[in-house]
């Protein structure tokens, strides 16, 4: 994104154009972009927590009439990977 931490001038990919200042002042530019952002479609975090709310209460009724699976031997192997990659790296 940017090619000197002390450039004044930079080629953003992101925005496909010359940005004029440092990328600290990028990013806190970009900030100020999300902040607009939410501050104008606020209502829609709390649609999608509504939406949220229903699906799960949904999937729970919608689960009631199956059978539950055993995942017992699936959870212990997933498990088992996660500790190897997290010992690995």
């Amino acid at each position: 994104m940017f090619t000197d931490v002390n450039s004044h001038e930079y080629y953003d990919h992101t925005l496909n154009m010359n940005v004029t200042g440092t990328w600290l002042e990028h990013n806190i530019e970009v900030n100020n972009v999300m902040v607009r952002f939410l501050d104008d479609y606020w209502y829609l975090s709390v649609y999608s927590a509504v939406l949220y709310v229903i699906a799960i209460f949904a999937g729970k009724r919608a689960m009631h009439f199956y059978n539950r699976f055993d995942l017992s031997f699936t959870l212990a192997v997933w498990n088992g990977c996660l500790a190897i990659f997290a010992r690995h790296n």
